[in-house]
């Protein structure tokens, strides 16, 4: 995330790496999801948040690892929260007093960042440090984070829509000019507006009818280059070319499906080392760049 401190008049720009939690699935009902659109689409006269917590309740650490502190305030009320606590927070974006506060409480409560809220900013939240660490906030945030979480819960409607069957198959894979491979159909959809549902698409990696697209998706969730081995495979997955249509080795899934495994539980900084390596074409075996299991 990136975080504004404004010391003495001047603004400087850090950059602060957090752990990637793609792999957590949202803990909340369709019903649920669906009474939090409600909510957010209730932008002329949206119901008050009946929240008694205020922005004013928040500090800032600003060290490494730079984020939010809670005041008492906030730790009594997570000690205690209300039955309707996202419904809650949820309206609270919409109120000047209590919106950052909200939006942080939610992303902590969805156990990490949501799809739809960029990559920035606290994923999204400008914070503006005085020379005491106090933070500010800027209300001209309110209109996007409320769109981006409305975008976030609309989409976790859909997600459990699919019945735990992704809405694409191998054969929404389809050979490029080059004879690479490229994402058509409903996978390029999916792709286009991806959710956080990599658990999903590596159990997917076992069904021979989508194994090829869940891996060729999960390449694009992981922000890994598509670039090809020696034999042509991509990423341990083999395929041909047959009446300009891939056809791929079904055989190889078991491999297919350790790979995921091994990256998806490597740090973000040994994932960028390895997407590094492989846009030059000298990655080494996923296995080397686990820095946990080297004590590095």
């Amino acid at each position: 995330m990136t975080v504004y401190f404004h010391f003495r008049g001047v603004a400087c720009l850090f950059l602060v790496f957090v752990a990637s939690a793609a792999d957590a699935e949202d803990g909340i009902s369709s019903d649920e999801a669906r009474r939090l659109v409600d909510a957010l689409d209730a932008k002329n006269d949206p119901a008050a948040s009946g929240l008694t917590v205020s922005n004013g309740d928040l500090g800032w650490y600003g060290g490494i690892g730079t984020g939010p502190i809670y005041g008492e305030p906030i730790t009594r009320l997570l000690a205690s929260p209300p039955d309707d606590f996202n419904l809650r927070l949820v309206r609270g974006l919409a109120e000047t007093e209590r919106f950052a506060v909200c939006h942080l409480l939610l992303m902590d409560r969805l156990k990490g960042p949501a799809r739809y809220l960029p990559d920035r900013d606290n994923r999204g939240l400008a914070v503006w440090l005085d020379d005491e660490l106090k933070p500010s906030f800027t209300p001209g945030d309110i209109p996007s984070l409320r769109q981006s979480w409305r975008d976030h819960f609309k989409f976790l409607i859909e997600v459990q829509s699919w019945d735990g069957q992704l809405p694409f198959s191998n054969l929404d894979l389809a050979l490029d000019d080059r004879g690479g491979l490229t994402a058509a159909g409903a996978l390029r959809t999916f792709i286009g507006r991806p959710p956080s549902v990599v658990p999903r698409l590596k159990r997917a990696l076992a069904d021979e009818q989508r194994f090829a697209a869940a891996h060729f998706a999960l390449i694009c969730e992981h922000r890994l280059p598509v670039v090809y081995a020696d034999d042509g495979s991509l990423y341990g997955l083999a395929f041909t070319a047959s009446d300009s249509e891939p056809s791929f080795d079904a055989s190889r899934r078991e491999k297919l499906a350790a790979f995921w495994d091994t990256m998806t539980a490597l740090l973000e900084k040994d994932r960028e080392r390895f997407r590094t390596d492989a846009a030059a074409g000298r990655a080494k075996p996923l296995d080397e760049y686990d820095s946990v299991a080297d004590g590095s």
